[in-house]
């Protein structure tokens, strides 16, 4: 079988399309080093990454040729021509189009869940004549925490193009993640991720922490949500819902990935032990092609998973060298001990030559440990060293908070 990748970055789903023996046909805006080794190496005739600028250059090609079926992730699930024009050639594995543009639309589903009694954040299309503290301006059509700002100077109460304000709910991110079999109407709970931002940048999506242990009542309340959404607005596959934890244990959902999520790479041990599936993207081909889902929620994963987004802090661009190169390789996930003696690890690897501008992504820290601490710890020793070794600006994370 052949899948269709297209997103802002699809290294992870390139590394479970290649566990689960399935070709990538991958689309993405970095095609990343490590990227490109493992389709060399995956020895699955016909497997190709493409470098794009822009979703809409692929709006020429023929799908029908390229692969079986594909998978949105990133955001690209956002470009309303981009799925029209895939999904008329070849099958979408996850949610549908048409429920993805309902859900677009944040206030459909926040309206819903308010409707069943569900605790949700006061959202609103504008903010005239209530006073404008405390909320938070979100622009629909952004992944990543991209285009949230806090309401004050300079910011005007009316909401443009799509935009809407939803009051700020004081409180720790996660996110959780499910999955949902068009055999079936509830959704499974795979877990829940703790997900890291940076002080300076605080709704810019910068990570995640999987294997956490949280409340039964949260969990009951997490499941709830998940199962409410899965049947009012078909989910299937993989999917995401992000939520803000208060001091109360109430669990306040903000955010709708109606499709596999930058988390998901954190997950594929526990879905290759858990499952009748030999990782993610094969779950998502088993749920929506009506074969019968088996997962085991009884078992829970014991290393604790996480990764750690670097971003270029800087005032100017950076241009990785011969020598920075080498060394971004020498810490690569190729070159570590699968056994898990070397718990942290390098991933989506610039090219060599490659200029990354100020405020993108450099790279990914990988971990794996005992306990939260620990990999904590590991990855605050590799992200000083990837910072002694390019000027990329300081990393501002509350550590301990994490911790």
């Amino acid at each position: 079988m052949k899948v269709v990748l297209i997103g802002a970055s699809v290294r992870p789903l390139i590394a479970s399309c290649i566990a689960a023996g399935i070709t990538p046909i991958a689309f993405d805006f970095f095609a990343d080093w490590d990227s490109q080794q493992m389709l060399e190496r995956c020895g699955l005739p016909g497997a190709k990454l493409t470098k794009i600028k822009r979703y809409e250059d692929l709006l020429q090609l023929r799908f029908d040729s390229l692969g079986d079926a594909v998978i949105f992730a990133g955001g690209a699930e956002l470009v309303p021509d981009l799925v029209d024009h895939v999904s008329e050639s070849i099958e979408v594995l996850g949610t549908s189009p048409s429920a993805i543009s309902t859900i677009s639309d944040p206030m459909n589903w926040l309206s819903f869940l308010h409707s069943q009694g569900f605790s949700v954040p006061e959202s609103r299309r504008d903010l005239d004549g209530f006073e404008n503290e405390n909320w938070l301006r979100k622009k629909s059509g952004r992944c990543g925490g991209r285009g949230i700002e806090r309401v004050g100077l300079g910011v005007e109460s009316n909401e443009p193009e799509g935009d809407y304000f939803q009051k700020l709910i004081q409180g720790r991110s996660y996110s959780a993640q499910f999955v949902r079999s068009v055999k079936t109407d509830a959704a499974i709970l795979l877990g829940c991720c703790r997900q890291i931002f940076y002080t300076a940048v605080p709704f810019q999506y910068a990570g995640s922490v999987f294997a956490l242990k949280l409340p039964a009542n949260v969990n009951k309340q997490i499941q709830e949500l998940g199962s409410a959404l899965a049947r009012k607005f078909d989910l299937v596959g993989v999917w995401g819902l992000d939520f803000v934890l208060d001091e109360t244990n109430t669990a306040w959902p903000v955010d709708l990935n109606p499709r596999i999520t930058a988390s998901t790479e954190l997950f594929e041990g526990l879905v290759r032990t858990n499952s009748n599936a030999t990782s993610t993207v094969d779950l998502q081909r088993t749920s929506c092609s009506g074969v019968e889902l088996s997962f085991d929620t009884t078992k829970l994963q014991m290393a604790v998973e996480g990764k750690l987004i670097l971003f270029n802090r800087s005032a100017g661009s950076i241009h990785i060298d011969g020598e920075q190169f080498t060394w971004l390789v020498g810490h690569c996930e190729f070159s570590f001990d699968r056994n898990g003696k070397r718990g942290v690890a390098l991933a989506d690897i610039p090219n060599l030559g490659q200029e990354i501008c100020p405020g993108h992504p450099v790279l990914t820290i990988r971990g794996r440990a005992k306990d939260r601490s620990k990999l904590i710890s590991q990855f605050r020793s590799l992200a000083a060293a990837v910072h002694a070794k390019f000027d990329i600006g300081l990393v501002d994370l509350n550590w301990t908070d994490y911790e």
